[in-house]
């Protein structure tokens, strides 16, 4: 981190050197996309589309998509309106050069009592009345100062939510512990997304939550959620907090490509239709670390040596009578190299008289399937699969600056994970939602100080979860959640029962009032479970 810190004058130097400025132009772009049922997902035609205080309008054709051409370039608040289906506003809409605006909106049709669905964002496959739920934008991702492009670090811009530590992106929740945090692709659990797991950490040692950025660029998300207090009953294995984060569709009939470089590396995305024949469409993007291109080309960087790379694609396929396909997957490598200063004077913190060398992979995969039943349900199913391995080892000075075993560490999971959810509209004002969560976890984890085991073990289990979930209006604008959820693992055989409520009132002027309740647990760390405790494991371990 140092190292970051002291080239980050240098890589500023880089591109204020080689910027060109760019004479005034009258810029303008492209608003389009699709208007489906929140709950089917079924396409609505005539569905009206006005960007406020414009005279750019237009309608939905018999497919449900739209167009609107040759807007200036700039911030606009866009709204949908059609009889039987609530008004839907987004209120953050950043339209820039070069790049298309590709809309998937989605009306409620069971609150027709209520008035309007206020929505920052470009898309919402989040509902709009669960409490304690915080909507990550790409557009405020990009806007908001310091974070890096990185969806954790934006969310120390809401309330109750800090970093545990300006090196990392760690969340804390409300004084809760990083490790309380799930991390979800698309809706199924996966392992750590993040480069350099180990960021901030006590000695360089890994973490189960956070590093040093996440492996996915902002180019490659679409609105994604944060849920930070009594999460739905579809969201378990968590304690203080939820990220779910949502890949955006690459655009179906227009190639366009983002190439920039700046603080965090280089940032390549690559996007378009695979033919003019079909509606299919791919999302490629790829990144190189800063400080790996600053070290490749001999430029010194200190004591430390930061490095990653990773590539992730979505890939989206339309299926016939409104059905959907897309295949998606994540790769990322980082490593930090850690050289002891062979000078005691200069020591200032624990890590100081090592030499420590850390490395991590990670591998995700999966697949989404979202098919409409008749007019009035919904099934979605994401099959993933996720890798984390990482290796660290530490060798410490000695009284003659002669290096001596410390540490070594070794730390793999894997997770396994199909995640199916069916919803239903009860009538015009309930609806009905359950779902089976499926969840492989494997460990493989070992540790030793000074030669001395800490942790050693590997093994695994099933995650299961099933869940039902009841919405409906109680009173006009008041709306009423009840849920319950069950628990198993059956690495040790644990189990709980979490019962879940929530109401949520509407009130004027774009306020929500809501109160919840839920009964939530979690897995402990893979490395509580082999922890070496007068010569036994903890195996079984409660879920905390």
């Amino acid at each position: 981190m140092r190292a970051f810190l002291r080239i980050t004058s240098l890589v500023w130097s880089i591109l204020f050197l080689f910027s060109i400025p760019l004479a005034a132009q009258n810029l303008t772009q492209t608003i389009r996309g699709t208007v489906t049922n929140e709950i089917t997902g079924l396409t609505l035609e005539g569905v009206n589309i006005q960007i406020l205080d414009t005279r750019y309008g237009t309608a939905t054709d018999e497919t449900g998509q739209f167009k609107m051409s040759g807007i200036p370039i700039g911030r606009y608040i866009l709204q949908a309106t059609a009889v039987g289906f609530d008004t839907l506003t987004i209120s953050e809409l950043y339209l820039q050069s070069g790049k298309e605006v590709v809309l998937d909106l989605q009306l409620q049709e069971r609150s027709s009592i209520l008035g309007e669905v206020v929505v920052t964002g470009t898309s919402n496959p989040f509902p709009n009345d669960i409490p304690s739920v915080t909507l990550l934008t790409q557009e405020a991702t990009v806007r908001y100062p310091a974070t890096f492009y990185d969806p954790a670090r934006l969310l120390t811009a809401y309330p109750g939510v800090v970093n545990d530590n300006d090196q990392a992106n760690g969340i804390v929740v409300r004084g809760n512990s990083p490790n309380g945090v799930l991390w979800r692709l698309e809706g199924a659990d996966i392992v750590n997304p993040n480069h350099t797991p180990n960021a901030g950490t006590f000695s360089d040692q890994v973490t189960q939550n956070g590093g040093g950025v996440n492996m996915l660029s902002a180019q490659l998300l679409s609105t994604s959620a944060f849920f930070n207090g009594a999460f739905p009953t579809e969201y378990g294995n968590a304690l203080s907090g939820v990220m779910d984060m949502r890949l955006r569709k690459g655009n179906n009939q227009k190639r366009e490509s983002v190439n920039q470089f700046g603080l965090i590396g280089l940032d390549l995305a690559m996007e378009g239709p695979f033919s003019q024949k079909t509606e299919a469409s791919y999302l490629v993007n790829a990144r190189y670390s800063t400080l790996g291109i600053l070290s490749a080309i001999g430029v010194p960087l200190g004591d430390e040596t930061i490095n990653f790379a990773d590539l992730s694609f979505n890939l989206n396929f339309p299926l016939k009578k409104g059905g959907e396909l897309s295949v998606f997957g994540v790769g990322g490598a980082s490593s930090n190299v850690f050289e002891a200063e062979r000078d005691s004077s200069l020591w200032e913190f624990e890590k100081d008289n090592q030499d420590i060398t850390f490395s991590a992979r990670t591998l995700i995969g999966g697949a989404t399937l979202n098919l409409p039943i008749g007019n009035k349900s919904n099934w979605r199913t994401v099959f993933a699969a996720s890798s984390l391995e990482t290796e660290r080892t530490a060798e410490v000075l000695d009284a003659n600056f002669e290096l001596q075993p410390q540490d070594n560490a070794i730390n793999n999971q894997s997770i396994i994970s199909l995640h199916s959810t069916f919803k239903h509209q009860l009538n015009d004002i309930s609806q009905l939602k359950v779902g089976l969560s499926v969840n492989r976890q494997d460990f493989e984890i070992y540790s030793e100080t000074d030669l001395r085991p800490e942790a050693q073990g590997e093994g695994g289990g099933f995650l299961l979860q099933p869940y039902f979930d009841v919405s409906t209006l109680i009173y006009s604008k008041v709306t009423l959640n009840t849920g319950l959820r069950y628990t198993r693992f059956t690495f040790n055989g644990t189990d709980a029962v979490e019962p879940r409520v929530s109401v949520s009132w509407k009130l004027p002027s774009d306020q929500n009032l809501s109160l919840a309740y839920g009964l939530h647990s979690q897995l402990q760390n893979p490395q509580l479970y082999y922890a070496i405790v007068r010569n036994t494991n903890n195996e079984n371990l409660d879920l905390a």
